[in-house]
């Protein structure tokens, strides 16, 4: 078995320097989970954290007075949620009445 060997040329001081301010703004965290991890996260300042809040909470308002957020840890091309959640207005005979359920779609189980 043969194998191909590539040679790359150690980087100047100055692409060393552009590599770490890349990822200066980078943390670690192991989420609570003592022993594992840890896992990169990106730490944002204002506005930019709540811009990227914004975009990935999923925010839809209702007209009967409620907003729902969801975060979820990961994308859904990672690790789909098995979370649900409801919001509906129902009309009983006292009155509208508002709905709100979550479910937890592992029921806090791994």
């Amino acid at each position: 078995m043969s194998f191909n060997t590539i040679s790359l040329e150690a980087a100047s001081s100055s692409e060393n320097l552009q590599a770490l301010a890349e990822v200066s703004d980078f943390g670690l965290t192991d989420m609570g989970f003592t022993g594992q991890g840890p896992w990169p996260h990106r730490i944002l300042q204002e506005p930019a954290l709540t811009q990227e809040l914004r975009r990935k909470s999923e925010i839809q308002a209702f007209l009967f007075g409620v907003d729902v957020v969801s975060l979820q840890p990961c994308p859904a091309h990672v690790h789909r949620s098995q979370d649900r959640y409801v919001v509906e207005e129902w009309d009983l005979p006292d009155g509208k009445w508002i709905f709100n359920g979550v479910f937890d779609g592992k029921c806090s189980g791994v």
